[in-house]
């Protein structure tokens, strides 16, 4: 758009050129197209943005844990594969774990698979899918039933949750094939306007000085 504007000037400057409000209009067409795509851009950038501070309230600050023989309360960040957690009715799962002592465990779901009834779990392998397996609970689901110790598999964005919001915010954050090929067009339109401004400038001050 910048470009076009100089174009314009360039063929104002002349004096001798016409139709020197092509440049203009083209400019001013630039102008309006480079105003959409930043509004597009921060829009998409701004839905990512929400996405993984959305993703970050999911996660509990403190988890109870077992090292040594001895229950601690611990930083959820603190957390490492490997960890043995206890989870009780109303927590939010800190990690994905494998479980290993049930006492009527239930979670809710329905954030990570869309299942909107508590799902029992289980100590035992019930699928190869981990997600469809009983014996597993997984990072920002909610306890809403008895309780149970787990082991650590995964932790923070490596998690079945933090994929999904990285996945997601990673999509939004390319270009759309619209924001694309409106890149396309104003190179495209910016070169031939400037092209076209420094030929007529050329001629100009050729036949000027002839």
């Amino acid at each position: 758009s910048v470009l076009s504007f100089v174009a314009y000037a360039i063929q104002i400057y002349a004096d001798n050129i016409p139709d020197t409000e092509v440049d203009l209009y083209l400019a001013i067409i630039l102008l309006g197209l480079v105003l959409v795509t930043g509004v597009f851009t921060y829009y998409q950038e701004a839905k990512s943005e929400k996405i993984m501070k959305n993703f970050i309230k999911l996660a509990p600050k403190r988890t109870t844990v077992l090292r040594g023989g001895e229950l601690y309360e611990v930083p959820v960040e603190e957390l490492v594969v490997g960890d043995i957690v206890d989870v009780n009715s109303g927590d939010i799962v800190p990690a994905d774990i494998r479980i290993i002592r049930n006492n009527g465990f239930k979670v809710d779901n329905s954030s990570l698979t869309g299942e909107s009834d508590p799902q029992p779990r289980s100590v035992f392998s019930t699928a190869l899918n981990p997600l469809e397996s009983k014996n597993m609970a997984f990072f920002s689901t909610c306890a809403v039933e008895g309780n149970c110790r787990g082991v650590v598999v995964r932790t923070g964005d490596r998690t079945k949750m933090g994929g999904i919001a990285r996945v997601t915010g990673m999509t939004l954050a390319e270009k759309s094939p619209l924001a694309k090929e409106i890149d396309h067009f104003i190179t495209f339109i910016t070169t031939f306007a400037v092209t076209i401004g420094v030929i007529f400038f050329v001629v100009a001050v050729a036949t000027g000085s002839g």
